[in-house]
């Protein structure tokens, strides 16, 4: 898989999260530990250039999704229920 094909996953996975878990940006972000401006980017399918690996690990902590999900599988597509606590 490209890099921009992962990147692409990536942020739509980010994006349904929090609209499937009714989650605001603002918590969202608290979530992640970033900011809402890069969340923004995120959700418009870009990656902050010093956007940190620990994001994947946050969303795999909180809403218990493997990496290799968040960056391989749309997880729309997926038959998921509630991924949040």
């Amino acid at each position: 898989m490209s890099k921009d094909k992962d990147i692409e996953i990536l942020t739509k996975n980010i994006k349904w999260i929090r609209e499937k878990n009714d989650i605001s940006k603002k918590k969202m972000s608290e979530i992640l530990n970033i900011g809402i401006k890069s969340l923004n980017k995120l959700e418009e399918g870009i990656l902050p250039p010093r956007m940190s690996a620990k994001v994947l690990f946050r969303l795999q902590e909180k809403f218990k999704i493997p990496v290799c999900d968040l960056l391989e599988k749309f997880l729309s597509d997926m038959k998921t229920t509630n991924i949040i606590d």
